[in-house]
């Protein structure tokens, strides 16, 4: 597994230009949820907001140095805690016809 110590490396493990901006579009266009990222202090932090249920995925962050895997693990896990608190939103509030 690739180690990623910066922005430059976690963007060529993306597959997109070497920009805070190019790594959050990618992450935001490539989930359900679509997960924000950015990048803070030395770290990555990645969550999301559910909309439409006034909830959102506490932030998770990653400090370098981590691995591809320790990032795109944390992708996931951001995207279904997303996908379980939508869940129990529609639960409450969402009537199908």
């Amino acid at each position: 597994m690739k180690q990623i110590n910066s922005v430059q490396d976690l963007a060529k493990v993306i597959g997109c230009n070497p920009t805070i901006e190019c790594i959050k579009k990618a992450i935001y266009d490539g989930t359900d949820c679509g997960a924000w990222v950015d990048e803070k202090d030395g770290a990555i932090r990645i969550g999301s907001i559910v909309e439409g249920c006034q909830a959102e995925v506490a932030p998770k962050e990653l400090k370098y140095p981590f691995t591809e895997r320790v990032f795109w693990d944390t992708v996931e896990r951001v995207d279904h805690e997303a996908t379980d608190l939508w869940d129990e939103c529609c639960v409450e509030y969402c009537k199908e016809d």
